[in-house]
């Protein structure tokens, strides 16, 4: 239901793109391939909703990666990426507010563990909540052993 809801919005962002660029009639209309490209960057080929998150170092840790949160059943599968960490295991977790205000804990993660050359790969199932709730206001960050954050990403459409 919600992905017919988010369909539909965006059926009616591309109108309203569609009448201004017309209304503009100038040399710098929004072609209906640059819509296209926008729907491709926030959509999957299914329709469905698709959020990331660039996980850039903090505080010089040198880690690093990706994450990709996608639908699964009623709930998000988030698919972890990393390099540059310490090996070992590292929590990481979906925290509320952002990289530059940052939050409690949201929703805790399956651990990603780091091999000797520092990377990692985990993907974790939750069904806490539905991916759309994940749209605005947070972001992944993975942890020290001790607990610091040493990646952090702000959650994002596609």
């Amino acid at each position: 239901m919600r992905s017919k809801w988010l369909l539909a919005g965006l059926g009616l962002l591309i109108a309203v793109l569609a009448i201004g660029a017309i209304a503009c009639d100038d040399d710098d209309d929004i072609s209906q391939d640059d819509i296209d490209d926008l729907i491709d960057d926030i959509i999957d080929d299914d329709g469905v909703l698709l959020l990331t998150a660039s996980l850039t170092e903090e505080d010089g840790s040198g880690a690093s990666g990706e994450a990709d949160l996608s639908v699964d059943g009623e709930g998000i599968l988030v698919s972890l990426v990393m390099q540059g960490l310490t090996e070992g295991a590292h929590a990481n977790h979906l925290h509320h507010g952002s990289c530059a205000a940052q939050g409690e804990i949201h929703i805790t993660l399956d651990d990603i563990v780091a091999d000797d050359a520092g990377d990692g790969i985990r993907t974790t199932a939750n069904d806490e909540q539905p991916l759309s709730h994940f749209e605005t206001g947070h972001y992944l960050a993975v942890h020290a052993e001790d607990g610091t954050v040493v990646a952090c990403g702000d959650v994002v459409s596609g």
